[in-house]
Formats: structure tokens, sequence, C-alpha cells
């Protein structure tokens, strides 16, 4: 019976040290063509590491546990895409802990998790104010971890946000150069930090223009619900009060608001421009397409891999990682929801339309 090639083999045969070897599995550094050698003799020998070895010598689980309040989000499905990409080429597990699995809150898992030390890493998706005490638990823990679009101020934790406020301010300039000067937001949770942000850029940007924000109105939720409730409101406002924008806190609300106007007769940008932020693919197959701002989701879930892989890398070194922040620019999808501002007769007309 042939014998399993061993990690000395491959070394001897690279021309490399075993520890070389050990960094390029384990996605430490080496030189572009000592990565390439190695893996090729590695493909050549047929050479398999033992998981179980390396996880008990190193004291590991070969997990990373993935946390968010509910996974059931297209914003959340374009971040696991990323996350699930960069561990295909890790020897690393992925476990999803849903926060409100039946829609009560229910952490408990999580906890365990962290008490238990049966991770070696975690990824918090938009935590909330409710996940601080988690957030801490991982920190005091020891364990890696990064927040991804964090609800909240995180200076002592390692974070990736897009950079919202500046993302409002771009959508302030696209809609002033429609023509116009009435706006509205209707956001979701009002104490989100990503809600705050984005609704003060574009404040910003609609002052530096001269335009108005009318409104700005917030729910207990983020999805099409409270877009179609937010659309009643504006429903309800006189015509030469009503807001001829309306800039949603997110492309589910923005979605949820298109189709509530729309029933009750409102033509869409003729008589009202809407917009989104974070750039979910439904947003380009809805009619009319809605003009968003894209986060780089996916990139985000791979970054945030790449954070957590480096925490446990430098901690095999002795030498903790520092908390980190990285930042990301929003890029401006422009399509068929915005328009040039409607006539006033126009947006009266329609509006005494939907409202009989």
């Amino acid at each position: 019976m042939r014998q399993k090639p061993t990690i000395a083999q491959v070394a001897e045969q690279a021309q490399v040290a075993t520890s070389t070897v050990s960094r390029v599995l384990n996605g430490g550094y080496a030189s572009p063509a000592v990565k390439t050698r190695v893996r090729q003799v590695i493909r050549d020998l047929g050479y398999t590491p033992s998981l179980t070895a390396r996880n008990l010598k190193l004291g590991r689980t070969g997990i990373i546990g993935v946390v968010v309040e509910t996974s059931q989000s297209a914003w959340f499905t374009e971040l696991l895409g990323g996350i699930e990409e960069r561990l295909a080429d890790e020897r690393t597990s992925l476990v999803l802990g849903s926060l409100s699995p039946r829609g009560q809150y229910q952490p408990g898992s999580v906890w365990s998790w962290i008490r238990e030390r049966r991770v070696d890493g975690l990824i918090f998706a938009r935590p909330a104010d409710e996940e601080r005490a988690l957030v801490d638990a991982a920190k005091n823990a020891g364990l890696a971890f990064a927040c991804v679009s964090p609800e909240q101020n995180l200076a002592e934790a390692t974070t990736l946000a897009a950079k919202n406020r500046a993302a409002g301010r771009e959508l302030a300039r696209h809609l002033g150069a429609l023509g116009h000067q009435r706006v509205a937001f209707f956001g979701g949770r009002e104490h989100s930090l990503t809600m705050q942000e984005r609704l003060a850029g574009l404040v910003e940007g609609l002052r530096a223009l001269g335009a108005t924000l009318t409104d700005a109105h917030f729910t207990d939720a983020s999805d099409g619900a409270a877009g179609a409730y937010h659309a009643s409101y504006w429903l309800s406002l006189a015509a030469s009060a009503a807001p001829t924008a309306a800039v949603l806190g997110n492309d589910t609300m923005a979605l949820g608001f298109m189709r509530a106007v729309q029933k009750r007769g409102v033509v869409i940008p003729d008589q009202l421009s809407v917009t989104g932020f974070e750039g979910l693919p439904e947003a380009e197959l809805y009619w009319p397409g809605l003009t968003t701002m894209a986060e780089p989701l996916r990139q985000m879930g791979i970054d945030a891999c790449e954070l957590v892989l480096g925490q446990l890398r430098s901690g095999e070194a002795g030498d903790p990682a520092e908390p980190a922040a990285r930042d990301y620019a929003m890029r401006l999808v422009p399509r068929e929801s915005t328009g040039r501002v409607p006539a006033e007769r126009a947006s009266s007309e329609v509006r005494t339309r939907a409202a009989g």
C-alpha cells in the first residue's frame, strides 16, 4: 500500500522549508513564484494535509461563524456570496447563526459558540445595539472577528462599512441635476448608523444645491412593507407640498414604495422619482429599474474573511492584529426610476387620480 506523501517530501521537492509549505497551505506570505512551485508539487504528489491534526495542534476548530439578524435578505445573500468565495480556497468551514430565526430575538446559539469556543472567528453582519454584548464577548474571548456595516459605533472592533454619507451627497447631486427641489427621505430604524449617515449626506448635498429636504420619516423595519407604509404617507400629502423625489433608506424599501404608489396610479418617474441604496440585483429586474447607490457587498464579504483569517495568522505568530477599519465607496447606478422634475399640473392630476 502506497504511503501518503508528507509535508517534508513536498518541501524537499519544492526546494523550500517545511514552514514555507505550511504558510502556503494556510494562506500566509510567500512569493508568487514559491506559491506556484509549492502548489504544483502538492498536486503532483497528491499531498493532502490532515485538518484534524493541524487544528488540534493549533487549538482550532476550523470553523468561521457568520452572525446576522436574519439570513432572509438579498443584502445578506450578496455579502454571503463573497464570504463563501473567499473560504473556498481555505480549509475552513462556515456556520450561520441567525439571531431571529423565528421572528424573535434568540442569540443563544451564538453565545454558545463564543463561550465554548466552537468557532475560530466570527463575522458580524450589520450588528446593532442588541449585538454589542456579543461583540464584546467575542473580543474578551480572544476570538478573531470583523463587523460588516455595523449599525453602531464600534471603534474597538475591525469594521468594514460603505461610505454612506458620501453616497447620500452623490444621490443629492443626481436628483439636483434633474431639477428636484423638494426631496424626502424615508428610512428604517431611526437610530441605525447607516440610515443616519445616508440621511446626513443627502441633507448636505441638497443644501449645497439650494434644495430642500421636505420630510424625513423612519419605521421600525427596513423591508418592503416599510416602503409601502412610507408610500401611504406620500400619497396623503397635498400636491403643492409633496416631494417630487423620494429617497428610500435601502433598495428593499424602495421597491415596496414603488409598488404601492404604482398601484394607486402614480407613474414613475413622470410624476415621482424614487431612489434607494445598496445595489441589489432585484433593483435592476423591477420596472422601472431602480436608481440606487450600489455597495460592493461581495467584495466586503471577501475582505471580511481575509481580515478574520489575518487575525488568526497574527495570533499564530504571537502578535495580535490591531483593529482595522475599511471604508468602501458606493457607486451611483442611474436607472429609469429617476427623471426630470414633473410639471406641477401633471403631479396634481395624478395625485387627484391616486386619491380617488
